[in-house]
């Protein structure tokens, strides 16, 4: 249950784009995104595609009930994905290279503390998996524009320069 509704959360802000450089989204879907967005400590012009998996999740448990399971969220997730994927190995979220819907996956850059959040869609063939993401844009980067669907491969080789997955996190089912 909570990873159908993760991804029904996340797929209702897929489209929407940014008004200007991490200022907030464009229209009466952006101010309802910019409130929640704030709920979970995002502030302009913060980067944001670890605070947007936060928000999901934390609407998930919460539209759930699951209240605790939210509040769990905003004590473990951090804005920088590689803290998250760090403080998530010894919580009740668990981590594992395994792609499955619902996860958010991370990605490191390079050999920098810098990285990338998303939430896994489907796993498809090839090794690729669809994801929903935050802060990212059609051209693949990091930084972006809006919400995108987007196909990533899932590799776990470190890359001087480019973004790989460090992993994924998964989240408590109920």
């Amino acid at each position: 249950m909570i990873r159908e509704t993760i991804l029904r959360l996340a797929k209702a802000d897929i489209g929407i784009k940014e008004i200007f450089q991490n200022r907030g989204w464009e229209g009466e879907d952006g101010k309802r995104i910019d409130t929640e967005m704030r709920e979970v400590g995002w502030h302009p012009p913060q980067p944001y595609c670890a605070y947007w998996c936060m928000k999901i999740w934390y609407n998930a448990y919460k539209d759930l009930g699951h209240n605790d399971l939210a509040n769990s969220v905003l004590k473990i997730l951090s804005p920088n994905a590689q803290v998250s994927y760090k403080k998530a190995q010894t919580s009740i979220f668990k981590v594992s290279g395994d792609p499955l819907p619902g996860s958010i996956g991370i990605m490191a850059k390079g050999g920098t503390l810098s990285g990338h959040a998303l939430i896994v869609c489907r796993r498809l063939k090839n090794g690729l998996i669809e994801t929903y993401e935050g802060n990212t844009n059609t051209a693949g980067g990091r930084e972006g524009d809006g919400f995108y669907s987007k196909r990533r491969s899932v590799s776990f080789t470190k890359k001087v320069d480019g973004l790989y997955f460090l992993g994924f996190i998964n989240p408590v089912e109920v």
